[in-house]
C-alpha cells in the first residue's frame, strides 16, 4: 500500500500475526486509502461487517499505518505510526491548515517549545525588572489614599478575600471604584493582576520585595471639615457632613471629620424640632434642625394663578408696567 503524496508520502498498513482472515479483511477495508483520503469510515465499517463500535475498537489494536508528513516549516518528512482514524485525521487536518495549527515534525515542534519558553522567560524578567524599579522608585507616592490603603491590604489579603472586604465598605453601586483603583496600582506596576478571558480579575500577585517595604506605604493625613450654620432668629441649625475619605473598615464611619462653630448653639430641651437630611455632590450629607414653631412665622404664599380673574389681571398690567419702567 505504497504512496506518494505532497503532504502524506509512504502509507504502508501493518498487521498483526494473530489476525484472523475476516479480520484482516475488516482492517484492510478501514484502513483502504484513495490517495492520501479515507475512503471508509467506521459506520461504514460496522454496518457492512455487522459490529459493535467497542469489536471494532478492540481491533485497532492489531493493526497501524506507517507514512511520512511533510514539515513545511523545515521542508523534511518525519515518520508517523497510528492505529485509528481520529489520530490520522487530526495530522491531515493539520498539514491543510496553512496558518494557525499548522503541522510540524517533532523537532520543529521542539525548536518551537523553546523559544515560546524562551520568550515567556524574557517576558517574566522584564516585567520583574519594572516591578523592582517601581519599588526603587516609590511609585505608590503617586497614589491617593484609598489606593495606597488597597495596595496595602492587597500585600495580606487573598484576592477573595480583599474583594470581599471592599464590597462590604463601598457597596455594589461604589464596587468599580475598587475595580479601577486596582488597576491603577497594576499602571503604575506595583501589581500583576490575573484576568479570565472575559476580563474580569480573578487574582493578583506581587513580589516579596513589596511586602518587606509596606510600612513605607502611608497614606496622606487628610483633615475634612465639615461647616456648620445657625440662625439665632429662628433657631435653624444647618450642618454640611463630608465623607469619610477614610473608610478602609465596615465598621468606621461613612461620614467623620472636624467641625467648629463660631458662635454658641442652644438646643431648648422639651422642644419639638423638625430634621431632614440631603445627599449632594461628592456624596457629602446637608443636614438641618429648626423648631417646628418656626413654621408658624413663615408668610404664607399663594401662586398667582389661585388668586381671583380679576385681580390676577391687574396684578399682571402692574408687573408689565413696572417692568417697562426698570432701568439695567
Amino acid at each position: 500500500m505504497e504512496n506518494q503524496h505532497k503532504q502524506i508520502a509512504n502509507i504502508q498498513l501493518h498487521l498483526s500475526e494473530n489476525c484472523t482472515d475476516l479480520e484482516k479483511e475488516i482492517l484492510q477495508t478501514y484502513w483502504e486509502f484513495n490517495e492520501s483520503e479515507l475512503v471508509n469510515n467506521p459506520k461504514f465499517i460496522r454496518d457492512k461487517y455487522n459490529l459493535r463500535q467497542s469489536e471494532l475498537t478492540k481491533l485497532y489494536t492489531l493493526a497501524k499505518i506507517s507514512f511520512y508528513a511533510c514539515c513545511k516549516n523545515c521542508n523534511s518528512y518525519a515518520h508517523y505510526e497510528v492505529n485509528n482514524h481520529s489520530v490520522f485525521l487530526q495530522l491531515l487536518q493539520k498539514l491543510k491548515n496553512s496558518k494557525r495549527n499548522q503541522y510540524r515534525c517533532r523537532e520543529c515542534e521542539n525548536i518551537s517549545e523553546i523559544k515560546t519558553k524562551e520568550k515567556r522567560i524574557k517576558n517574566h524578567e522584564e516585567l520583574l525588572n519594572k516591578l523592582e524599579q517601581a519599588i526603587e522608585n516609590k511609585n505608590w507616592k503617586n497614589l491617593s489614599n484609598f489606593e495606597k490603603a488597597l495596595l496595602k491590604n492587597s500585600l495580606t489579603m487573598p484576592f477573595p478575600n480583599l474583594k470581599k472586604h471592599y464590597e462590604n465598605i463601598l457597596g455594589q453601586s461604589h464596587y468599580l471604584k475598587f475595580i479601577r483603583a486596582l488597576e491603577t496600582l497594576e499602571n503604575h506596576n506595583l501589581l500583576i493582576l490575573k484576568k479570565d478571558p472575559k476580563g474580569q480579575i480573578e487574582n493578583h500577585y506581587y513580589i516579596p520585595k513589596l511586602l518587606k517595604i509596606k510600612d513605607q506605604i502611608i497614606t496622606d493625613k487628610v483633615h475634612s471639615k465639615s461647616k456648620a450654620y445657625f440662625n439665632s432668629e429662628t433657631n435653624e441649625l444647618k450642618l454640611k457632613l463630608t465623607i469619610n475619605k477614610e473608610k478602609f473598615h465596615p465598621d468606621s464611619p461613612l461620614y467623620a471629620g472636624t467641625i467648629t462653630f463660631k458662635k454658641q448653639i442652644v438646643i431648648n430641651p422639651d422642644i419639638e424640632y423638625i430634621f431632614a437630611q440631603w445627599e449632594r455632590a461628592n456624596n457629602n450629607l446637608y443636614f438641618t434642625l429648626i423648631p417646628i414653631s418656626e413654621f408658624e412665622k413663615f408668610p404664607e404664599q399663594k401662586p398667582i394663578s389661585k388668586v381671583p380673574k380679576i385681580l390676577r389681571q391687574g396684578i399682571h398690567e402692574f408687573f408689565k408696567n413696572s417692568g417697562s419702567n426698570l432701568d439695567f
